[in-house]
């Protein structure tokens, strides 16, 4: 579920214990493009380089990143504030708990 994993996402980026993650199984765990760019704040981002404990990050998936997924990845990695590209999604997130 998307909300589920923006939430892992955003606690990464200031985790103080995890030092490894990995994303492995045979299904795909990152499907879409707004989880690339989750992961990628959580992982990658300024904030997450700056404030998290993790050491080690290992991800099987890079055959299955199209180049709009990549594009959403490098958007964060590229952006000064990358937060900000999450505010839409977080709105629509809100929006789709509320309604179930």
């Amino acid at each position: 579920m998307m909300a589920d994993f923006s939430a892992i996402m955003s606690a990464m980026a200031i985790n103080q214990t995890v030092k490894k993650f990995s994303i492995r199984g045979e299904k795909r765990a990152v499907t879409h493009a707004d989880q690339w760019k989750w992961l990628a704040y959580g992982l990658f981002s300024k904030r997450a380089r700056a404030y998290s404990a993790l050491d080690v990050a290992a991800l099987n998936q890079g055959d299955s990143l199209s180049d709009i997924d990549m594009e959403a990845f490098l958007s964060v990695l590229n952006s000064h504030h990358p937060e900000e590209s999450f505010v839409a999604t977080l709105q629509v997130l809100l929006k789709n708990a509320m309604q179930h």
